[in-house]
């Protein structure tokens, strides 16, 4: 036995040699298939298998025995034709999502590498030749060119990278244009600071970042725009409180469910803080603020709106049920303080309204 182990020659050994190859040559024959070869390997898998379900659903029918939960499901999926077609349906469309998931992540890094070779061509050609400044950014006058422009990246939302048409893009190009220096922008709409701190786009703001400064030009600023998308649209249901006439307005902030959300994103913040401090300390953080809100229900180019809804879900009054409601002039409210700050809102609100939609 052992001899016809170690003699290849022997016809024992090439017939078992052959044999164990086989399964070798045929896995890898699998994984070379394309994405769709694979979809429909998959669909086939999901076929078989809700055929073998019904034709042990059905036997179960049959038979007197008791029934799970499960197999009661089944049995009456397999009597009726349309559920199951739109179980295998639904088990398809299931295959076809994670194909998309992931090849939509494939784009967006194909994105983020298009970006960074065009920012690292236009940064290299603008240090080398250098930057004519636009009028009134040179703080002397006899300076209208240098050779060391900042070096910035940014990080953030809708507010750094706006995907609607003739709106400029967002803040990131018009700063951009604006100062006559490229920006490295990472930035992509809808996005939340948890995610932006999280496992993939932290990896992704410290690769950046520790690029730049082992090349020895470390960024000068990073631009941050976060925490907006995580505290407003769906989730800010969750800290507003159901409309009470009786209550002001700050009574109407569900105080610790908003204390709690914010505590998420000052976390977002600090994490941020210290990412930096260990990759590229020598980068300043920038940051901004928010303006004050109007929620008229609004969207822009099917973004939105952003706060209407949930004012709306939890009852609050429009401005105009606010003045058919109380009837009466605000000058004849001087007495009840907080039924003249609700007027003097609403009707301020109605002309803030109006303005912007002029």
């Amino acid at each position: 036995m052992n001899r016809v182990e170690k003699d290849p020659s022997s016809r024992g050994g090439s017939h078992m040699a052959k044999r164990r190859s086989e399964p070798a040559r045929g896995a890898a024959r699998v994984d070379r298939k394309p994405a769709g070869d694979r979809s429909r390997v998959a669909a086939g898998h999901v076929d078989a298998s809700m055929s073998r379900l019904r034709r042990l659903a059905l036997e179960s029918a049959t038979a007197s025995s008791p029934l799970s939960l499960g197999q009661a499901r089944l049995v009456v999926c397999a009597q009726n034709t349309a559920v199951s077609r739109a179980q295998r349906e639904s088990h398809r469309m299931l295959v076809r999502l994670g194909q998309e998931r992931r090849q939509l992540e494939s784009q967006r890094r194909a994105e983020l590498e298009r970006r960074r070779r065009a920012y690292d061509e236009s940064y290299a050609l603008l240090a080398s030749r250098g930057i004519r400044l636009s009028p009134g950014l040179s703080l002397r006058p006899e300076v209208t060119a240098i050779r060391d422009p900042l070096r910035i990246l940014a990080e953030g939302d809708s507010w750094f990278s706006y995907p609607v048409p003739g709106s400029g893009g967002g803040i990131v190009p018009r700063l951009s244009k604006r100062l006559g220096v490229p920006i490295h922008s990472l930035a992509h709409a809808g996005d939340e600071l948890r995610f932006m701190l999280g496992v993939d786009q932290r990896r992704e703001l410290a690769r950046e970042l520790t690029r730049k400064r082992n090349a020895g030009a470390p960024y000068d600023v990073l631009l941050f725009s976060g925490g907006g998308n995580d505290v407003v649209d769906d989730p800010m249901c969750l800290w507003v409180r159901q409309w009470d006439v009786a209550l002001s307005p700050a009574q109407h902030v569900h105080e610790s469910r908003f204390n709690s959300i914010l505590a998420v994103v000052r976390a977002g913040y600090e994490d941020l803080v210290a990412l930096r401090d260990a990759v590229s300390p020598e980068t300043r953080i920038l940051v901004h603020a928010y303006d004050f809100a109007i929620p008229d229900g609004r969207d822009v180019c099917t973004y939105g709106p952003w706060l209407q809804p949930t004012f709306l879900e939890r009852g609050f009054p429009t401005v105009g049920q606010v003045l058919i409601l109380l009837d009466i002039e605000e000058g004849d409210l001087a007495s009840d303080e907080r039924t003249a700050g609700a007027v003097r809102l609403a009707c301020s609100s109605s002309s803030s309204a109006r303005i912007a939609s002029s």
